[in-house]
């Protein structure tokens, strides 16, 4: 399925591809602590991976670097996020490199073994910011045909294809939030970011944000 059409809040409009997906701003909400999102998502999932503040990981994958299943040591200096979603695999937000870090989750003691990486938006670390993809979250379906990746420095929530992005091929099919700012539908430092099983999309911004918005989002 191939991203049509994208409505984010005030009805702006972004076209690329093939099928209709919305992005409506439902409700926003200013609160303290942006990252009650990261934790409760934890709680919810009920997975051991531990974030608050850093990632600790039971199984230790991953080390400090640029290359094949490493996390970039600059800035954020460890992963951002760590996901599980439905294939049975370990998903790990390293946006100083601006991407995502995939493993298998391995066994008792065994570290996953790494898989691949998939690419956000390369170059945006280079310029200066924290990088790409701080957080991501699928589509609400059983196959989670859509991932969605928080981006706090482009200041997008980038929606992939998901077999597409794990087959190598470019997967970005759009993206709905209007950029940096603090009106509706804008994101000042997004920071995290979940899916529930209707189809709501919750962002979490930090920093100079400090709100929750949701938004709807409905492939048809």
């Amino acid at each position: 399925m191939r991203l049509r059409q994208i409505r984010v809040a005030r009805q702006r409009t972004v076209t690329s591809g093939s099928s209709l997906v919305k992005a409506a701003l439902v409700r926003e909400h200013h609160c303290q602590v942006a990252v009650i999102l990261c934790r409760l998502r934890t709680v919810r999932d009920g997975h051991p991976y531990k974030i608050d503040g850093g990632i600790q990981l039971p199984r230790p994958m991953g080390g400090v670097g640029t290359g094949a299943g490493q996390f970039a040591s600059a800035g954020t200096g460890h992963p951002s996020c760590v996901v599980l979603p439905n294939n049975g695999l370990v998903y790990a937000c390293d946006r100083g490199n601006d991407r995502i870090n995939v493993f298998s989750k391995g066994s008792g003691t065994t570290a996953g073994a790494f898989v691949m990486a998939i690419p956000v938006i390369p170059g945006t670390a280079a310029l200066g910011t924290l990088g790409s993809g701080s957080d991501i979250s699928f589509s609400p379906d059983p196959a989670q045909i859509f991932m969605y990746v928080a981006d706090g420095s482009n200041e997008r929530v980038w929606i992939m294809n998901h077999a597409a992005a794990l087959a190598g091929q470019p997967a970005i099919l759009g993206s709905f939030g209007n950029g940096f700012g603090h009106d509706t539908g804008e994101f000042t430092v997004l920071d995290t970011l979940t899916v529930d099983s209707s189809g709501n999309a919750y962002t979490a911004e930090t920093t100079g944000g400090r709100r929750l918005q949701r938004f709807l989002v409905t492939p048809n």
